[in-house]
């Protein structure tokens, strides 16, 4: 079954989310999340550049534009990518073994596709950390009056990242290699942490922000 999410509508992928099929699914959403995050950047930078009250950030703006566009391109691959690796996976499980050998094969078949399973949603965590960079440059140089997005480009984020690290945790708990296993859960671990910290303070500074505007 082949899956291209890219070339769907918005109605579509809802539908088949929403369906008995099993993707798109949570990593999916999480990867999906984060391409948000990435088009809001895109927007409020496109939104920034040629106004005169932001002249002075005109190449940062530039720059942001481009960079928000490969980091879009990016995860909504993951998205497929996702789609793709979780049906290997499942190949992999319905696969009849009935022999020793036979066992031991689709046993490290099994953990083949978990170990690929793995990589589309630490994409993710990595992309969503660099969103974030352009999130806190927007914040202090975007347009004000989109302020909003800003923060809710943050959010998108944060619940990317953090959706992402649960696709990664199920991954991991079925792996049978505990060292690689340790040092995935802690390298990525402090990724999601701090990402997630830096979503909240800026979804803070916004909020804060916005409750002291007078209307």
């Amino acid at each position: 079954m082949e899956n291209q999410w890219g070339a769907v509508s918005v109605n579509e992928f809802l539908d088949a989310l929403y369906s008995k099929e099993p993707v798109p699914g949570g990593g999916g959403v999480a990867a999906l999340c984060i391409a948000l995050g990435a088009c809001l950047c895109g927007m409020v930078s496109h939104l920034t550049v040629g106004k005169k009250k932001y002249s002075q950030y005109e190449e940062e703006m530039q720059q942001i534009i481009k960079r928000a566009l490969f980091l879009k391109n990016k995860s909504a691959m993951m998205i497929e990518e996702d789609a793709k690796q979780f049906l290997l996976l499942q190949e992999a499980y319905s696969k009849t073994a009935q022999t020793e050998e036979e066992k031991q094969k689709k046993q490290q078949q099994i953990q083949q596709a978990l170990h690929s399973a793995l990589k589309p949603s630490l994409y993710c965590i990595r992309t969503a950390n660099d969103v974030v960079i352009l999130l806190e440059e927007l914040l202090e140089k975007g347009n004000s009056l989109l302020l909003s997005d800003v923060g809710v480009g943050a959010e998108c984020i944060g619940a990317g990242v953090k959706s992402a690290w649960l696709t990664v945790l199920i991954n991991l708990n079925l792996i049978e290699d505990k060292a690689l296993v340790t040092q995935i859960r802690e390298q990525t671990e402090k990724t999601v942490i701090d990402t997630t910290k830096r979503c909240n303070k800026i979804y803070e500074k916004v909020e804060g922000v916005l409750c002291k505007t007078k209307n």
